[in-house]
C-alpha cells in the first residue's frame, strides 16, 4: 500500500511541474526538465499505468525523447517509400485515365460502320473473317455457322464448307461494310484470350444486308444472340 501511495505522490509531483498550457487537467501532458511537453500517452508507455516509483521526471523526459526519436526514425524510414508509392499511384492513375480515354475513343471508332475492300477480307469459316494487312480476326455476331476444322460430324463439316463458300461469294458480289462492336465479355477482358479467344466482334453487311440474315435464311447458320457480358450455350444442331 505504501509503495502504491509513493507512486501516486511521485506521479502528482511530476504533473505539478507542468505549466498552465501543459499539465492542467485535460491538457496534453506535463512539461519535463528540458522544457518539452511530455504527453500522457508517453508517460503511460514509459512509466506504466499507474507509474512505478522508479519513474522520475528525468526518466520520463528521456523516454519521451526515445519514443519521439523512434517515431521520427520510422517516419524517415517510410518517407522515401511513401513518396515512391505516391508517385506510382499517381502514374497508375494517369495510366488508368489514359486507358479509359483510349478505350472510349476506340469504342466510338469501332461502333462506326466503315466500307471495306473485299480484297482485304479473308474468310476463315462461315462466321469468322480476317481483315486488313494486320489480319485482324473478327467473329461476326448474331449467328453461328457450322464448324469445319472442329466439326463433330461429317454433315456439320459439309455445311461448314458451304457456309464459308457462301460468305466468300457474298463478300465478292457487292460492296461490304464492317462495323466493329463490343464483344459479350466481362469488363477488362476485351482483346484477350479470355474474351472470344482474342478476336474482335463485328457485323458484316453486304449491299446493306447483314450476312447473318442471309446465311440463316439459307439454313447455313442458326441464330446466336449474346447478352452484354455473356453468351448462351453455342447452338450446334447439325449432328443431332
Amino acid at each position: 500500500m505504501g509503495r502504491i501511495w509513493r507512486s501516486v505522490v511521485m506521479f502528482l509531483a511530476c504533473i505539478s511541474m507542468a505549466s498552465a498550457a501543459c499539465g492542467e487537467r485535460g491538457g496534453p501532458g506535463y512539461r519535463g526538465p528540458d522544457g518539452r511537453c511530455v504527453s500522457w500517452k508517453t508517460i503511460a508507455a514509459v512509466c506504466g499505468h499507474p507509474p512505478e516509483t522508479r519513474c522520475t521526471a528525468e526518466q520520463e523526459a528521456d523516454g519521451a525523447r526515445e519514443v519521439g526519436g523512434l517515431q521520427h526514425q520510422a517516419r524517415q524510414t517510410r518517407r522515401p517509400e511513401d513518396r515512391a508509392n505516391a508517385a506510382r499511384g499517381a502514374a497508375l492513375g494517369l495510366m488508368g485515365a489514359g486507358a479509359t480515354l483510349a478505350a472510349e475513343a476506340a469504342t466510338v471508332a469501332d461502333n462506326e460502320a466503315a466500307s471495306i475492300d473485299p480484297e482485304t477480307i479473308r474468310v476463315l469459316d462461315g462466321d469468322t473473317i480476317e481483315v486488313g494487312a494486320e489480319r485482324k480476326r473478327v467473329r461476326l455476331i448474331g449467328f453461328n455457322a457450322p464448324e469445319t476444322n472442329g466439326a463433330t460430324c461429317e454433315r456439320e463439316r459439309d455445311l461448314g464448307l458451304q457456309a464459308s463458300r457462301r460468305l466468300s461469294s457474298l463478300i465478292a458480289s457487292e460492296p461490304a461494310e464492317l462495323q466493329l462492336v463490343p464483344c459479350a465479355c466481362r469488363a477488362g477482358t476485351e482483346g484477350t484470350q479470355a474474351c472470344n479467344y482474342g478476336r474482335a466482334c463485328g457485323i458484316l453487311k453486304v449491299d446493306g444486308v447483314d450476312v447473318s440474315k442471309t446465311l440463316i435464311r439459307e439454313r447455313l447458320a442458326v441464330p446466336f444472340v449474346c447478352g452484354k457480358t455473356r453468351c448462351p450455350p453455342t447452338p450446334r444442331p447439325w449432328c443431332s
